[in-house]
């Protein structure tokens, strides 16, 4: 009977040991940081833009829309988005007072070979007043401003 309780307790403190490796690796890899991007830049505009809505000040967000954008305020609070997602920036490109940035935006980190989880996105921002602000309809926007007549 002492033999079997050690062989358990032995097996236990293998098991014990394995949960707390595997808990250190994955909080580890959920606490990768985030990117410090150059300020004032459009990668920057991008990430404080998806920031700004993964924390619910959606107000701050549609304050980095450019003048030519149709979406709304309203638009950006119907909008979901998962604040689990995670976004990976794959390139950028200026030109003269245009810029594009595309990100890939990962919606389920936990299904990292699941392909219908994530998507890339890009982003076209254009130049008012010397800073940087995103054009058009934004992710994870589908429509802005309604349909047109």
């Amino acid at each position: 009977m002492d033999r079997i309780r050690k062989s358990v307790n032995f097996y236990l403190g293998i098991l014990i040991s394995l949960i707390l490796v595997i808990a250190l690796i994955v909080t580890a890899i959920s606490n990768s940081s985030t990117k410090t991007l150059s300020i004032g830049s459009p990668e920057k505009v991008v990430q404080e833009y998806l920031v700004l809505l993964n924390d619910g000040r959606n107000d701050l967000a549609f304050k980095l829309l450019a003048s030519d954008s149709n979406c709304s305020i309203q638009d950006i609070d119907r909008a979901y988005h998962s604040p689990s997602a995670e976004v990976s920036l794959l390139e950028s490109q200026i030109t003269g007072n245009t810029a594009v940035v595309r990100v890939s935006v990962q919606r389920d980190p936990t299904a990292m070979m699941d392909t219908s989880s994530g998507e890339e996105v890009t982003y076209r921002l254009a130049r008012e007043a010397g800073q940087w602000r995103i054009s058009g309809i934004p992710w994870p926007l589908y429509d802005g401003g309604g349909i047109k007549k």
